[in-house]
């Protein structure tokens, strides 16, 4: 057992980032686990593998900081040693990699943890044992305290920023048909969720959905069975894999005039497969945009892997820099 005096020295060594607002919750749990005079033993799981591989570089880029920081002297004199896994984005594989951390590495806490499906298949375990869990997740479902006191998120929310989207949407093309691929999970179930609350009784008259499973090879049929339905804007609420594809189909059937994409790979964000874009990525450390020209003009955002952050702001900018006040 550690001195008494431990944890206050502990918790403020821990505002590593978000840490903080975990750990500062559980003063006896931390306290047993791996924090000493000289290190603190967090942990996270990333999709280093699989179908949303590309979102790896987030874990790459957290590894490279505490790599810095360590360089730099660590925190307070403690040194962080970070523990990663790859769980190949399945929630079976999150969950054995996550309890390994908490029961074979006694991570003092979990940090940045990467994916919806995985995060949601272990929080009530994480929550059971006590264990702060800081997410990278903008599912709304994460942020409810009251049912999971140990987590919370380092995104801004999806229902926030889908909501963003459908003004946006709603006030350039007032009275277009809106198409939305998504993720068939809390990910994208949250978007659909914005636009329901945004359009209100016009959600119906106004909005085809269409769900897909991470597990599919390939969404492209259900981009051409998209654009029959007549939209004329197009919401990817997914992963890079399949936003890739929803892109790539989209430009090859000659869709559509204007998109607006969450989630992106970096490379794709110059891709012009529509006049008029929005495009989104999933990590940032750092943002390049092209300023606007006609009313066509791509608006473009390259984002390179970081650690969480607010990474909506630059679709904010963006939606701005078309004339749309989405706080009216």
């Amino acid at each position: 057992m550690k001195a008494q005096g431990e944890f206050d020295v502990v918790e403020e060594d821990c505002e590593f980032s978000c840490g903080a607002h975990c750990l500062d919750r559980c003063p006896r749990r931390c306290r047993d686990r791996r924090v000493s005079e000289t290190e603190i033993k967090i942990g996270a799981t990333f999709p280093f593998s699989g179908s949303a591989s590309p979102l790896s570089t987030t874990g790459k880029g957290l590894i490279a900081y505490v790599n810095s920081v360590n360089d730099r002297g660590g925190i307070n004199g403690r040194k962080i040693n970070l523990v990663t896994y790859d769980d190949a984005y399945s929630p079976p594989k999150s969950v054995e990699q996550t309890r390994k951390l908490v029961e074979s590495d006694e991570v003092a806490f979990l940090f940045n943890p990467l994916g919806t499906p995985g995060n949601g298949a272990t929080i009530k375990y994480v929550n059971a044992k006590k264990v702060p869990h800081l997410v990278v997740s903008g599912v709304t479902k994460f942020s409810n305290f009251a049912e999971f006191p140990m987590t919370t998120t380092g995104l801004p929310s999806d229902n926030t920023e889908g909501g963003i989207y459908a003004k946006y949407i709603n006030q350039t093309l007032p009275y277009a048909k809106i198409a939305i691929l998504y993720q068939n999970d809390d990910l994208g179930k949250d978007f659909v969720a914005a636009f329901k609350e945004a359009l209100k009784d016009d959600f119906e008259r106004k909005v085809v959905v269409s769900p897909y499973e991470v597990t599919e090879p390939t969404i492209e049929s259900r981009v051409v069975s998209l654009k029959s339905s007549g939209a004329q804007a197009f919401l990817v609420a997914g992963t890079p894999k399949f936003t890739a594809q929803a892109i790539k189909k989209a430009n090859e059937i000659g869709w559509l005039r204007d998109a607006v994409r969450n989630k992106l790979p970096r490379a794709l964000c110059a891709h012009r497969s529509a006049d008029a874009i929005v495009a989104l990525g999933e990590r940032s450390a750092r943002c390049q945009r092209q300023q606007p020209g006609t009313p066509n003009r791509l608006h473009r955002f390259q984002r390179s892997a970081g650690c969480a952050g607010v990474f909506a702001m630059e679709g904010v900018w963006a939606i701005q820099a078309r004339g749309v006040d989405f706080r009216a």
